[in-house]
């Protein structure tokens, strides 16, 4: 239907808030006495400071989130259970390691996250267009991977380590 219409399909509001920028898009602002183009212009940096202010924001609560409540909690669990594998060893036993195989990948794979995420956040591109972009194509992505993780680790994490209401927790209440 988008395509039919000849509408542009704008997904993110980097993408949609240069519109307010076009010509065109200015002169039906003032011709229709909304707005006259200083307050357009005014307008769009406002709202493009607001973006991106915001995912900043976002984006240094998941730092610290994933560094100082899930890393800690991901530690002392892969710490428990190789422990229990070393004591299995110990009498004779021949435990499966794919679960502390797959934690310690998830952790890595947290940890180059946010090692990522915060490089990409101490060097923001200049210019507004350009800060915009940074952030619907770099800050947000990176954020969504750490949230891979994350949830991945929550899946095997022991619920009493784990720091954070789980899934299951937010949806049956007890």
């Amino acid at each position: 239907a988008v395509e039919e219409r000849g509408l542009e399909n704008l997904r993110t509001s980097a993408d949609a808030l240069p519109v307010l920028e076009r010509p065109e898009i200015r002169d039906l602002f003032e011709r229709q006495g909304v707005l006259t183009p200083v307050e357009l212009e005014s307008r769009f940096e406002v709202y493009a400071e607001q973006y991106v202010l915001a995912i900043e924001v976002e984006a240094r609560l998941v730092l610290r989130i994933a560094r100082t409540q899930i890393a800690p909690a991901v530690s002392e669990s892969l710490e428990r259970l190789c422990r229990s594998l070393r004591d299995q060893e110990a009498i004779g036993l021949q435990p499966d390691r794919g679960i502390a195989d797959q934690i310690a990948a998830l952790q890595a794979q947290l940890l180059q996250g946010t090692n990522t995420l915060e490089q990409a956040l101490h060097q923001p591109p200049h210019g507004v267009h350009r800060h915009l972009q940074h952030c619907a194509s770099t800050l947000l992505p990176l954020m969504g991977k750490i949230r891979q993780a994350a949830d991945g680790l929550e899946a095997l994490v022991a619920d009493d380590l784990w720091p954070l209401p789980t899934y299951q927790e937010l949806l049956f209440l007890r």
